[in-house]
């Protein structure tokens, strides 16, 4: 039972990727809006952790991005959910300045 519950949520997540991505790509430039990504990145971290992902987050960019809102996400989801399958089991998230760059590490 516990493979076909893991089967319907691997389901469920991927048909909920490709709508949103059958979305981003009708979004036109004009989505564009300023937004506080620090505040979107520990949003999302919260909402997509899963009981035995560890994460050390530590914002400090203090940015504010002109940017379309749910690229941002995406982004910010592919990394959250990719780090622990591809990395260590503890995931260290960073955002700061470098070289008057925005980077999310």
């Amino acid at each position: 039972m516990s493979d076909l519950d893991a089967y319907i949520d691997d389901m469920d997540n991927r048909t909920k990727t490709i709508l949103t991505l059958g979305n981003v790509q009708h979004q036109e430039l004009n989505g564009v809006t300023l937004i506080d990504a620090d505040n979107v990145i520990q949003e999302r971290i919260v909402k997509l952790m899963k009981g035995s992902r560890r994460f050390n987050i530590e914002l400090k960019s203090h940015s504010m991005l002109n940017i379309v809102p749910m690229h941002f996400q995406l982004l910010v989801d592919n990394l959250v959910n990719n780090a622990p399958q591809y990395g260590d089991q503890l995931v260290n998230v960073s955002s700061y300045h470098e070289d008057g760059y925005f980077v999310l590490r």
